[in-house]
């Protein structure tokens, strides 16, 4: 039999359970294999283009033996992460062949359960296509970073390129749907690796914290992974890379002008949220930019205005954005906009040197109507194509 820890368990479920497809292909793939060894217990799910493998240390020698006796298991995901999730704290859940054990209000209780043979349905990836040589990278993901970029990928499969965040040689993150560029700087790639890495959508979303970095290239696919150590377990996540070549999203990045407002983004970012929440059509509604002395006024089709105290340099002017995406980038730190004119992109700048390029739209003369986005794919066409 082998035996985890209530708390073990849940956490790694937590990435398990993100790998597992929703649709699996195959049976097999919506199970866990669970592989005991005299010194840790690993439990690993994979959907053919990432793997999650939960490394957790044996507590002593009887309990190794049990463990290696009883073999490899494969018990469906969905089964085991309900388990955890319902057993007492500080508990340990007991599997064999055909049950869980597990203690509920005090009581002992069993989920019967089918496990399947492991023989050939789901082996173990680190042991054949992801075994070999490694190259570390230096530099740490950054979580907050993380989810600024994942605001901006995009959601449209006909873009697979652009459906993933790419690592720059020179050691910028980028992530662009077309429409908006976010920037934050990074580690440089090796020297030896003169093109962009470009890691999935799916793999950023469950990179754990304080997690090291390591490539690996193949003849048939390339892969990344991130490695870190969460309370006692080894957490390991490993993802194919996108293949292909990330478009030039230099040839879009503006110069900046001098004409700067600087302003409480926070502050700004949830009133326009809310008023935007009135609009008919909020999400693809127009936000004005009126800038003045020492205020800039936000107006919204048919709705009232607000205004916010900034500290402005340069020429007034008035830009509108699609307010979606200018929510987005004030609540991504941006704080600092640079702009030229109404019909060029700003560069919005963060506290931590991550850049937005945000497309200004182009409204009919006198006439607030909804945003268009594709006028901002239309104007950045270095990105979009």
């Amino acid at each position: 039999m082998i035996s985890i820890q209530k708390d073990h368990l849940l956490l790694a479920c937590k990435y398990l359970h993100r790998v597992v497809p929703r649709k699996p292909s195959l049976p097999a793939l919506a199970c866990v294999l669970i592989d005991p060894t005299l010194n840790e217990t690993r439990l690993i799910a994979t959907d053919r283009q990432r793997t999650a493998h939960i490394s957790i240390p044996t507590g002593n020698k009887i309990a190794a033996m049990r463990a290696k006796q009883a073999g490899k298991l494969l018990v469906e995901c969905g089964v085991l992460a309900n388990a955890a999730a319902t057993a007492d704290a500080g508990t340990f859940l007991t599997l064999t062949r055909d049950q869980i054990q597990l203690t509920i209000g005090g009581q002992l209780s069993t989920i019967p359960i089918t496990t399947n043979q492991v023989a050939d349905e789901l082996s173990d990836p680190t042991k054949t296509e992801l075994a070999g040589e490694w190259l570390p990278v230096s530099g740490i993901f950054d979580p907050d970073a993380v989810k600024r970029l994942l605001r901006c990928v995009s959601r449209d499969e006909s873009r697979f390129i652009l459906q993933g965040i790419c690592w720059d040689a020179e050691g910028y993150l980028i992530a662009t749907d077309g429409r908006r560029l976010h920037r934050e700087p990074f580690h440089a790639l090796p020297a030896d690796l003169s093109a962009d890495v470009i890691i999935p959508t799916a793999a950023c979303e469950i990179i754990p914290p304080r997690a090291a970095v390591s490539l690996k290239f193949g003849q048939s696919s390339n892969y990344i992974a991130f490695v870190a150590t969460e309370n006692i377990l080894t957490i390991r996540i490993y993802s194919r890379l996108i293949e292909g070549k990330y478009p030039n999203w230099r040839q879009v990045l503006p110069t900046l002008s001098g004409n700067t407002i600087r302003i409480n983004n926070q502050d700004v970012a949830a009133s326009l949220k809310k008023i935007s929440k009135l609009h008919a059509n909020n999400k693809d509604c127009t936000a004005t930019i009126e800038v003045g002395q020492g205020q800039i006024t936000l107006r919204l089709p048919s709705i009232s205005s607000f205004s916010a105290p900034a500290i402005i340099a340069g020429t007034p002017t008035s830009i509108s954005f699609n307010t979606k995406f200018l929510i987005d980038c004030l609540e991504n730190g941006g704080d600092t906009f640079d702009y030229q004119d109404e019909t060029s992109p700003a560069t919005i700048t963060g506290v931590k040197r991550n850049q937005h390029i945000l497309m200004p739209v182009r409204l009919a003369t006198n006439t607030p109507t909804a945003a268009e986005p594709e006028a901002c794919a239309t104007t950045a066409q270095g990105i979009a194509h």
